[in-house]
């Protein structure tokens, strides 16, 4: 069965805003990412709440724009934010909430790892959670 990849926000961004670290384009990491995908060696999970957080910073088509890439090959699983997500977001981190969101919308979509450039802000995640939380070039 194939792998099912949840991406936060920040790998969204830092392929569409060419964003680089002092040593790496994280752009350029965030596409081989997203290409691996796309070649089949996983399903990508992604949410309303990305979209959301997306559309902060770019024009949401753009992000939608590649998404349509993995739904037309079958590989895109979207979920959506509730309430109660956002209640359960806000217990797990009183630091991080949004992130805690994207690790329930990464639940709640089945996958088995959450891809994010800002790991740390994922402290609270426990082992038993069984998402492990890994940069797009680990992936």
């Amino acid at each position: 069965m194939t792998d099912i990849v949840y991406v936060d926000t920040n790998p969204y961004l830092d392929l569409k805003l060419d964003r680089r670290d002092k040593y790496r384009n994280l752009g350029e990491l965030a596409f081989e990412m997203l290409k691996r995908g796309r070649d089949c060696n996983f399903k990508l999970a992604c949410s309303d709440w990305v979209i959301h957080e997306f559309s902060k910073y770019v024009v949401k088509e753009e992000l939608l724009e590649e998404l349509e890439k993995f739904k037309q090959k079958n590989k895109l699983i979207i979920v959506y934010k509730t309430l109660e997500d956002w209640n359960i977001a806000k217990s797990l981190s009183k630091n991080h909430p949004d992130d805690a969101l994207h690790y329930i919308l990464a639940k709640k979509s089945g996958a088995k790892i959450l891809c994010t450039r800002n790991w740390r802000d994922y402290d609270f995640i426990t082992a038993e959670s069984k998402i492990l939380v890994l940069d797009p070039e680990a992936i």
